[in-house]
């Protein structure tokens, strides 16, 4: 295991060295993807989620779609975070790139569904609000709803994003400190 360089202008974030701050975030990962794919909380997340999207009736037949559909999603995850352990702890650039990827396509996704709910929540034609199978819902509900949903998916898209940068920058470290110019680099992260 190499000893860390602290003279290169990036080898702390958060108060912490990247390697140590890389680590922290992978854990507090693999933490939530083990939660997921113990199935502590899905199964009621799942019928939530179904009975949102189809009616009772055909709610539970989804259920079971919405279960396998989280455990992929943890479980690539998990797999994702173990790499961010391993290029941490052996500070290897190349470990970093499966989270640097997936998460960037995650928190990519989740700040495009806040947009189009926010579009939603703005311009939805009252035909739309008319068709639904459930007729108890006002259009109002809707449009508020989706406009709070877009907010609050908004503001926690920060957590992962912050959790990406923390990554990031433990990957420009191990890429720059250990074989590669890291003054060019360093004048990048500024």
């Amino acid at each position: 295991m190499p000893k860390y360089q602290t003279d290169v202008p990036y080898a702390r974030c958060c108060g912490m060295h990247v390697n140590t701050c890389a680590k922290f975030v992978a854990l507090i990962g693999i933490a939530i993807c083990a939660i997921c794919l113990i199935n502590v909380f899905v199964p009621t997340i799942s019928i939530s989620l179904a009975s949102l999207f189809f009616p009772p009736s055909t709610a539970i037949k989804y259920q079971i779609f919405v279960l396998i559909f989280i455990n992929f999603i943890a479980f690539i995850m998990f797999m994702v975070n173990a790499f961010v352990l391993y290029g941490a702890r052996r500070e290897k650039a190349c470990a970093f790139m499966p989270y640097l990827v997936v998460n960037g396509v995650w928190i990519t996704f989740w700040l495009l569904l806040a947009v189009f709910l926010a579009y939603i929540g703005n311009f939805i034609p009252a035909s739309v609000v008319d068709n639904l199978h459930r007729k108890d819902i006002k259009e109002s509900t809707i449009r508020t709803s989706c406009n709070i949903l877009a907010i609050v998916i908004f503001i926690l898209n920060f957590i992962p994003a912050m959790f990406w940068l923390c990554v990031y920058r433990a990957y420009r470290y191990a890429k720059h400190a250990y074989g590669g110019n890291h003054h060019d680099s360093a004048a990048l992260l500024r």
